[in-house]
């Protein structure tokens, strides 16, 4: 929200979605984000709870992933095995 108190006290006219101030609400916008960096204050919009599973789903999501890395090929499936007696049948009776 954007309002110029001088010719407007009672906040009547919000001004910031008015393209004559998105420069000024642009300029706003960066300082409050520096100002906010500097003093490392993290005020978010976002639910605590949202972030916090949203970030237990990202750890899980890296943990599967890298357990992925280090598990062995599971067992071929019955489907898989039957292909591969075919192919070896295959091979055999052209020698």
């Amino acid at each position: 929200e954007l309002y110029d108190i001088q010719t407007d006290p009672w906040e009547l006219e919000n001004l910031a979605n008015n393209p004559e101030y998105s420069p000024k609400l642009a300029e706003m916008h960066a300082q409050l984000k520096a100002d906010m960096e500097k003093m490392n204050d993290a005020f978010s919009t976002i639910d605590p709870k949202d972030l916090k599973r949203a970030k237990k789903a990202k750890a899980d999501q890296a943990d599967r992933a890298e357990q992925a890395k280090y598990q062995e090929p599971s067992a071929l499936t019955d489907k898989q095995k039957r292909r591969e007696a075919r192919k070896q049948a295959r091979k055999e009776k052209g020698r």
